[in-house]
């Protein structure tokens, strides 16, 4: 498939949708945020975060491996030289060398991307580009398979009510400026909490929240939450603050470079990613679904034609586990429902009749519950039949 790069704003979208897409895709490739300060790249393969770095003074995940203590300053200049002569990413190097485990990296990188995902909400300018590629399988990338991007959308609305209090406390990020209370320095059991530190020795009365983010080459969630920690705390007061203007309409993505790689992966027969290309499409042009129409109709036609020949009409689906079980995995509620109707009798033309969705989007349904090890599919009968011996009755004529 000829490579194609998107770039977009994020006021038209946020990263969230690009994230969910990315993950049900499989996506493999390379995703960069540019912003006035410094940009941000994040590999990817197989919808899988395998590295998240900026092009600033501070490494991301650096900056978080010396704030929870996994890593000091000193460690971190000392690595610096070893893994830029390896050519290789700082989470990969560490990973591959037993200085960091995997549950830490993951727990980095979840973090960090949390923390993007609240600054992309309070500067939507940035640019964003992602193109798709091959994922060298090299010896560093082998030590750490990445985190499941799927693992970042569920952690994200777990820490949406702590966005909300800061937001309740400081809701306007460019506008708010705040003074130190007393010309001194904090208490020496804040000295481990160096970015906090360093949030505190930048504000002068003058500097709005943003300004000190672009001094500090740090994301705006980054500091927005060390100056709240500093409020609550009384070390700090507000000077000036006033609520942000209305937001401006947000411009609409290129349907069109959407539509021309929706039809490339149908060219090149990657018809999962189609469909799942073609939801994102839907999901951001609602106002346009009757325009949409025909290339939904061709994509759900050309992914039933594939699928069929994978799961005949007569087959019969089984599921692997007690139904009762299904409530670990984390199903949409239309494959929940699918699976709820899976007895290992009803053929599939019988569960198609079932499950209110249209054939294409029923095909990639099953086979996302056969890809979870949930169900297997039996022959059809008449398959089974003919297999089993002679049918009755077809004795010997001579007998």
């Amino acid at each position: 498939m000829k490579s194609m790069k998107i770039r977009v704003l994020l006021e038209s979208q946020s990263l969230l949708p690009l994230l969910a897409w990315w993950a049900e895709s499989r996506f493999t490739g390379s995703v960069t945020l540019w912003s006035d300060r410094f940009d941000i790249q994040l590999r990817i393969r197989r919808g899988r975060l395998l590295e998240l770095e900026s092009s600033g003074p501070r490494s991301l995940v650096a900056h978080e491996l010396i704030r929870r203590g996994w890593m000091t300053p000193e460690q971190f200049q000392h690595y610096r030289a070893s893994w830029t002569e390896a050519g290789s990413a700082l989470p990969q190097w560490l990973v591959a060398r037993n200085l960091l485990s995997e549950d830490q990296l993951a727990t980095v990188l979840r973090e960090k991307m949390r923390d993007l995902v609240f600054t992309l909400r309070l500067s939507p300018e940035f640019p964003c580009e992602w193109w798709s590629d091959r994922a060298p399988e090299d010896e560093e990338s082998a030590a750490w398979t990445g985190l499941p991007l799927e693992d970042i959308l569920a952690f994200i609305p777990e820490s949406e009510s702590q966005w909300a209090r800061f937001l309740d406390i400081f809701p306007a990020m460019a506008r708010t400026v705040l003074a130190k209370r007393e010309d001194k320095n904090l208490p020496s059991q804040w000295g481990k909490d160096l970015f906090t530190v360093q949030v505190y020795r930048a504000i002068d009365g003058r500097r709005s929240l943003a300004d000190i983010a672009r001094l500090l080459y740090e994301l705006e969630y980054d500091v927005l939450r060390a100056a709240c920690v500093l409020y609550e705390n009384e070390w700090v007061s507000v000077v000036e603050e006033s609520i942000p203007e209305p937001g401006v309409q947000r411009n609409l993505l290129p349907l069109n470079l959407f539509i021309e790689e929706c039809l490339q992966k149908l060219q090149a027969g990657e018809y999962d990613e189609a469909a799942n290309l073609m939801d994102f499409i839907e999901h951001s042009y609602s106002e346009l679904a009757d325009k949409l129409e025909h290339l939904r109709q061709l994509v759900s036609m050309k992914i039933s034609a594939h699928y069929r020949t994978i799961f005949p009409p007569e087959a019969v689906p089984v599921l692997t586990i007690p139904e009762q079980e299904l409530t670990n995995y984390r199903l949409d509620p239309m494959i929940g429902f699918l699976a709820t109707r899976i007895n290992g009798i009803y053929e599939i033309r019988i569960l198609q009749n079932l499950v209110p969705v249209h054939e294409g989007r029923f095909y990639q349904m099953l086979k996302k519950l056969c890809d979870l090890g949930i169900v297997s599919i039996l022959p059809a009968r008449s398959t089974i039949r003919s297999s089993s011996g002679p049918k009755r009755g077809s004795g010997s004529s001579g007998s």
